[in-house]
């Protein structure tokens, strides 16, 4: 008779050519007509119908989609919010531009710039000017 540690060894040789998963634990003997009934997690996932996962697949694949379009959204209204406060500031900024435009074709205007660039005087005029400590 065989030891045990020999026994083991023939089984290993004969169960190489059969499938991993066909292989049966050398401790357990099923007898013939024996039940052995399955694992809960495999009779649960059974038990679910494959048009009820490709409905699930197909809900969270919708959901994120409109989630990604709502972000989206989000973000380009805080960019037209952003775009319109920066029109307001350069329609002021074209109406000052407006405004200096009309003044600077007045007759004050010019006469104003002759005297500040050019140092001119009207006539009758007297100009006083500091003396620098230099001079």
């Amino acid at each position: 008779m065989q030891n045990r540690a020999e026994r083991e060894v023939m089984r290993s040789r004969r169960s190489r050519g059969v499938p991993r998963e066909n292989r049966r634990p050398a401790n357990i003997r099923i007898e013939e007509g024996a039940y052995r009934a399955p694992h809960p997690l495999l009779e649960k996932f059974r038990e679910w119908n494959w048009c009820r996962i490709i409905l699930c697949v197909a809900a969270i694949y919708a959901l994120s989609g409109i989630g990604l379009k709502l972000i989206t959204i989000v973000s380009q209204k805080h960019k037209q919010v952003a775009l319109l406060e920066q029109q307001a500031a350069l329609e002021q900024q074209v109406e000052d531009l407006e405004q200096q435009e009309a003044y600077v074709g007045t007759e004050e205007y010019i006469e104003q710039a002759a005297r500040e660039k050019f140092g001119w005087v009207k006539e009758d005029e007297i100009i006083f000017r500091k003396k620098n400590a230099a001079d």
